[in-house]
């Protein structure tokens, strides 16, 4: 993937990492999409000023987008995914702008994804820079990223819970045509030290989770309202994670209220820290890794569409 450099007005190149993956995929019979954030390195964060620079200046918005669209035909990748984040009501106006221009520079044949943060309303979306409806028009999926309710940011709690991110996708469909959806998924969990180090945690998946319990002879408990685990340590630290199980009551929430989940497609999901998880089976690996475009979608004429699904880290 690439980022935005401070100014706000280019992206770093493509390296040699995400070619390495770009062309495995093809080898596969996969479709990539190239990733564009405004993560920064010095902050450990994503950046809001970075982000602003870039949606505040129409120059700078078209300079990005053209560069973006060199990158995606140069480089073969069958779409450019934006994900943007910590972003404000400020921004939101700029990031329709962007997505415009990027729709207009990129060829009829690559897809266009923006990946959005959770909130509960409309209004809840337009306050953290996201105007949904307007969006819609412009882009051809929208990835909600369902996660990260609770982190090292928060005191203990699910990373996604089911009830929370049912509102959240309620909310998104009330703007967004179901066909245009993924539901961001997570498979990782954290953890969260007791007393003034709660804020220390780090991200784990299913099983170092397991692997720390079992190693503190304490119990996991599976939280059947969140959907996810939890466990205390003897030391007090708190971990909250998911596991398959978890994705597959992730994958009832999508076909419940996704109509391409309902028919069988492999869309409508965006995993997230994989990597990080237990092996899933061949038919989740496919919907996980394999996330067809929408033929009815009618903006764009890409034949299928799938992007890399370990957003925040191919940068």
């Amino acid at each position: 993937g690439v980022v935005l450099d401070q100014i706000g007005n280019a992206v770093s190149p493509v390296d040699a990492s995400a070619l390495t993956l770009l062309a495995r995929s093809h080898a596969r019979g996969l479709h990539a999409d190239l990733l564009v954030g405004n993560y920064s390195n010095a902050l450990g964060d994503f950046s809001p000023a970075v982000a602003s620079r870039l949606l505040a200046s129409p120059s700078n918005i078209r300079r990005v987008a053209a560069q973006l669209a060199r990158f995606v035909a140069r480089d073969g990748w069958n779409g450019l995914s934006v994900d943007l984040e910590s972003l404000d009501r400020r921004d939101a106006t700029g990031l329709v702008d962007f997505l415009s221009t990027l729709s207009q520079d990129l060829a009829p044949s690559a897809s266009l994804s923006v990946d959005v943060g959770a909130a509960n309303s409309s209004a809840g979306y337009l306050a953290i820079g996201f105007n949904l409806a307007a969006i819609a028009h412009v882009v051809d999926y929208v990835a909600v990223m369902t996660y990260d309710e609770h982190g090292p940011w928060s005191g203990p709690g699910p990373i996604g819970a089911l009830a929370w991110q049912a509102r959240t996708l309620a909310a998104l469909l009330a703007e967004v045509p179901a066909r245009e959806v993924d539901l961001g998924v997570a498979r990782y969990g954290y953890t969260w030290p007791a007393g003034p180090r709660v804020h220390d945690g780090v991200s784990v998946g299913d099983a170092r989770a397991r692997s720390m319990v079992a190693r503190d002879h304490a119990k996991a408990t599976w939280v059947a309202a969140s959907g996810e685990w939890t466990a205390t340590l003897s030391n007090g630290t708190t971990l909250w994670w998911s596991d398959a199980r978890s994705y597959r009551l992730r994958v009832a929430l999508a076909r419940r209220d996704l109509p391409r989940v309902r028919r069988g497609s492999r869309a409508g999901f965006a995993m997230h820290r994989l990597c990080r998880a237990h092996r899933l089976g061949p038919e989740q690996r496919d919907r996980v890794f394999a996330l067809p475009h929408d033929p009815t979608r009618n903006r764009r004429r890409a034949p299928r569409r799938y992007h890399l699904c370990e957003r925040r880290n191919l940068s």
